[in-house]
């Protein structure tokens, strides 16, 4: 076994050993440690050697270090701690009508209460023994929902 390449990073290491085992090269990870630091080998047969070389140019593997005081790095995350549940923000999309629009809510309460309270009826006639506590939960979801949204409504009209 020849040593290939040494990375920085198990995720580069790992990867490139399952991109070479999938073009039939077997090849082993050494991971040293020094101080804090933690360096990984990669060893495969000397008749490989070849072959694996080029398949790590056509990879491109970044082993470059993450600086955290780089330009912008603080920033980008604090950007997206702030937006990450905005619908649309990063894709350019536009927040569905409905999410924005409480008017349409009105179509949608009697079929969340109608079906909660057919399930909970469903549960009633049924009996005990057939008792499942996943259709209790989903049907005391519903009647929640769609008595949370007809007070929402109400406050929204006064």
């Amino acid at each position: 076994m020849e040593k290939l390449i040494t990375l920085q990073y198990s995720s580069n290491a790992y990867f490139l050993v399952e991109s070479l085992d999938k073009i039939g090269i077997q090849a082993k990870v050494v991971e040293q440690s020094k101080l804090q630091n933690t360096i990984y080998d990669i060893f495969v047969s000397s008749t490989d050697i070849l072959r694996a070389k080029e398949l790590i140019k056509e990879l491109d593997i970044d082993d470059s270090p993450v600086d955290s005081d780089s330009v912008g790095y603080l920033e980008g995350y604090q950007e997206w701690s702030e937006k990450m549940y905005d619908p649309g923000y990063y894709t350019g999309g536009k927040t569905p009508h409905y999410l924005k629009d409480k008017s349409n809510w009105k179509f949608i309460i009697p079929y969340l209460l109608l079906g909660g309270f057919l399930l909970m009826y469903q549960l009633i006639v049924n009996g005990i023994e057939s008792f499942d506590f996943g259709t209790f939960l989903f049907a005391g979801l519903y009647i929640f929902a769609g008595i949370s949204m007809t007070r929402q409504l109400k406050k929204k009209r006064k």
